[in-house]
């Protein structure tokens, strides 16, 4: 009887009718069989029905817990065009002075500011919490962001307010890695845990513990919990368990506010936890400030 203790995902961006994608399966479990039989334990594995087109494979085996995702093609594709279009139709006035409009929201990220703070979104959208920071508190200010368009977005924005402490960057949870351990006093992630692959969500997390001071401060914004008549409502399939892509093309990773708390509380201790009104008709969100342990 084996022990299902190893997970291994593969994500494909295809169709099973691929002969090619299969050609890469097959192959695939070959080279893992291999690898684990010369480390000494046989291999168990199944595979999941398609969803939606994308095809997860998943093996298990007989040894120390861990997790592999391998993705052979984007798994955010369509976020990445749905975001290119918002922010390349962005078009708002330059506001004196800048801020969101969200009282609740405005006063929590200016309770993060310092003088020569050091800074890091992950997934800051227009750039606007950051430049909210960078215009009243010196110091440097980073942004990692999966739509180009944002990121020549937010250039302009520092630009505008004449910010040459600003850089933007391309990338994914992966880019993550290359920051620096404990170099950062704050990390923001806002309304990103919950529109990306759960297993992405938790690395998000990681790192930043990981790229945070002793000390530093972890900012998380998440949309606020659907029940499943609002999933039907949205026509969200549902791809995993708690986890959705809409109909626009945007996941949502659908957790309740405490199993949040439970899971971030392992590395952070929170300070504030509150729900915040988005205005008329726009719902709510939910905010976490957590302190690096």
């Amino acid at each position: 009887m084996y022990r299902l203790k190893k997970k291994v995902t593969l994500v494909y961006n295809n169709h099973a009718s691929n002969s090619h994608v299969d050609a890469e399966i097959a192959q695939s479990v070959e080279q893992l069989s291999r690898n684990q039989q010369v480390a000494g334990s046989n291999p168990v594995f199944g595979t999941t029905t398609l969803i939606t087109g994308r095809c997860p494979v998943f093996f298990w085996y007989n040894g120390v817990e861990t997790e592999w995702r391998m993705t052979m093609n984007n798994a955010y594709e369509e976020t990445k065009a749905y975001w290119d279009n918002v922010f390349a139709h962005f078009n708002r006035p330059y506001p004196d002075v800048v801020e969101t409009g969200i009282v609740a929201l405005d006063n929590t990220i200016l309770s993060l500011g310092k003088p020569k703070m050091k800074a890091l979104d992950f997934g800051f959208g227009s750039g606007v919490l950051l430049l909210m920071l960078a215009t009243r508190f010196s110091g440097t200010y980073e942004g990692i962001e999966l739509s180009d368009e944002a990121v020549a977005l937010a250039t302009r924005l520092f630009a505008h307010y004449g910010l040459e402490n600003g850089r933007f960057t391309t990338g994914d949870v992966a880019m993550l890695a290359s920051r620096k351990t404990a170099n950062y006093d704050v990390f923001i992630a806002s309304n990103v845990l919950d529109n990306v692959w759960p297993n992405d969500a938790w690395r998000v997390v990681n790192e930043a513990s990981r790229v945070l001071k002793p000390g530093g401060k972890l900012f998380v914004r998440l949309n606020e919990y659907v029940d499943a008549a609002e999933l039907k409502t949205r026509q969200a399939t549902q791809l995993d368990d708690d986890f959705y892509q809409e109909s626009s093309g945007l996941y949502l990773y659908n957790l309740p506010t405490h199993t949040w708390k439970a899971r971030v509380a392992e590395r952070f201790l929170i300070t504030e936890d509150q729900t915040i009104s988005l205005g008329e008709g726009r719902g709510e969100n939910r905010v976490l400030v957590l302190v690096k342990k």
